[in-house]
């Protein structure tokens, strides 16, 4: 059943509805009595029944509140090089089809695009929008670190980081084997043009970042982290 999004507190027994209305009514011609599910980004979802269609409104009586959120073993961040924002759109979408609990931006010397902030409505748009593809009811949780050296900072609190790195002589399966990997795990993907020398040099010193090769040809950014959280997922989740 199609879900919509709304911000509005759904722990209400009746509700006015405005979003979406011409999609509900117009589209897919739901009827007075029908049912709809609605979220409001807290993990639940919430069945209402159409009690009365208006002009610009809808009338909702709520039935059912249901969880559908579940803790995932390992928490996954991905700590990605702010891009351009057709391709940040895309990792968003598939992050949140992922079920992924973050994401954070940074900028690094290589990175085309500097990011100052980011436009929190823009892109929290672009997870919800996927959570109502994939039911899932709890969006990406999008975040901006800065430069690199606000990345090094937050990269410590994690158990075990994953560096993408296009000349490492390890590959991932041989972190699984060796390492015991725990909640906290973080992968981190460089711009287009990849690490300066010197970058890379600190992300390698620092005693919880494994710098991994994930594919034998040289990936965009955007399909080295739809790919590394696509394997950590299945393989912790």
């Amino acid at each position: 059943m199609r879900k919509f999004y709304t911000n509005q507190n759904l722990d209400n027994d009746k509700i006015i509805l405005e979003e979406d209305y011409n999609h509900i009514v117009n589209v897919l011609r739901k009827k007075e009595g029908e049912t709809i599910v609605l979220f409001n980004n807290n993990g639940y979802n919430y069945i209402f029944k159409i009690s009365k269609i208006n002009k610009k409104n809808i009338e909702l009586k709520k039935l059912e509140k249901i969880e559908n959120f579940k803790e995932n073993n390992s928490k996954i961040t991905v700590f990605q090089s702010n891009i351009k924002n057709d391709n940040l759109d895309l990792i968003i979408q598939k992050l949140t089809e992922l079920n992924v609990d973050n994401l954070t931006l940074f900028n690094s010397e290589y990175t085309n695009i500097k990011l100052k902030e980011i436009k929190a409505d823009k892109i929290n748009r672009v997870s919800l929008e996927a959570c109502k593809q994939c039911e899932r009811s709890k969006s990406l949780n999008i975040s901006f670190v800065g430069d690199f050296n606000n990345l090094l900072e937050k990269l410590v609190n994690f158990d075990i980081v994953i560096f993408a790195y296009e000349k490492s002589k390890k590959v991932l399966k041989e972190v699984f084997k060796t390492k015991n990997i725990k909640k906290n795990v973080a992968i981190i993907v460089g711009p287009e043009g990849g690490f300066s020398e010197s970058e890379k040099e600190k992300l390698i010193k620092l005693p919880n970042v494994y710098e991994v090769s994930i594919s034998k040809n040289i990936l965009r950014a955007e399909t080295a982290s739809i790919m590394l959280a696509s394997i950590l997922m299945y393989e912790l989740n």
